[in-house]
């Protein structure tokens, strides 16, 4: 569900925050780090978007400064 919900947004579709939410909320919970679930800290999920043509080596970089390793 999530990934037609992001697909939409990114096609310039109006998409209601409700449904935003509940598809956020689904990605939560399929990776264990819902906020409702067991011990999940706030910080426990990432989601990082790059330009496909950037390399790899560079995402790589930009994600360690970020995250602080």
């Amino acid at each position: 569900m999530h990934n037609h919900v992001l697909r939409r947004l990114m096609r310039g579709a109006r998409v209601p925050a409700s449904v935003l939410r509940r598809a956020l909320d689904d990605v939560l919970r399929r990776y264990g780090v819902h906020p409702d679930g067991d011990g999940a800290a706030g910080d426990d999920l990432i989601v990082a978007a790059f330009p496909r043509r950037m390399p790899t080596a560079e995402v790589t970089r930009r994600l360690r400064a970020s995250l602080g390793d």
